[in-house]
């Protein structure tokens, strides 16, 4: 959503520059931006914090500028929106579960001030799916070394092979990041321990 900047809003910009807000598209009179994220503030230490994200659209131009301002709202990267818009087409209908991590994640980055790409960002947010397909596999708690060393398998897979065939496509790196990690846990189990990876398509 296209956004008309106060002048107050427009210096405080100049002024805070780190990560996120110097994500935020923008031109002399106005910037861009789709969803805010909200945390839920009645009980800081508790490690199940809340998050909520808030599209634009349902807030005036100063109510979002003075919640941003005030730190009480962070905005979405370009990135994360491509991330969230692709979790609303797809994610949500694939897990409620899976969509509440990604939005945890995406929350620990703007919260820390902690860029990432998009691979990277897209890698981490698949990640949960895949410690519960090799849990469905039979390789969880037993198998804490066979499954951190699947998983780092994986992330070498995605960062090449995956990334370079799917990265317009959530659903695309999601089913064949499923379909990777579901045959290499059935080799592992089959063989009896892990092995050095054979090519899988």
């Amino acid at each position: 959503m296209l956004l008309t900047a106060s002048n107050a809003f427009k210096e405080w910009l100049d002024v805070n520059s780190r990560y996120p807000y110097n994500e935020l598209r923008k031109t002399r009179q106005t910037y861009k931006l789709k969803y805010v994220l909200l945390e839920d503030q009645t009980d800081r230490e508790d490690p199940k914090t809340q998050y909520y994200l808030v599209k634009t659209r349902y807030l005036s131009s100063g109510i979002l500028e003075q919640l941003i301002m005030e730190g009480n709202a962070l905005p979405m990267t370009p990135d994360q929106t491509w991330l969230l818009d692709e979790m609303f087409v797809w994610g949500v209908r694939h897990s409620n579960e899976w969509y509440s991590e990604v939005l945890a994640e995406l929350a620990w980055e703007v919260y820390e001030h902690e860029p990432v790409t998009r691979k990277e960002m897209c890698r981490e947010a698949i990640k949960p799916l895949m410690r519960g397909a090799l849990h469905q596999q039979g390789i969880g708690g037993d198998h804490i070394e066979v499954k951190a060393l699947l998983l780092t398998e994986w992330e070498e897979w995605f960062d090449t092979e995956c990334w370079s065939q799917h990265k317009h496509n959530l659903s695309g790196m999601t089913i064949s990041s499923e379909q990777y990690i579901i045959n290499r846990a059935a080799f592992t189990l089959h063989h009896g321990g892990y092995s050095y990876p054979m090519h899988l398509d």
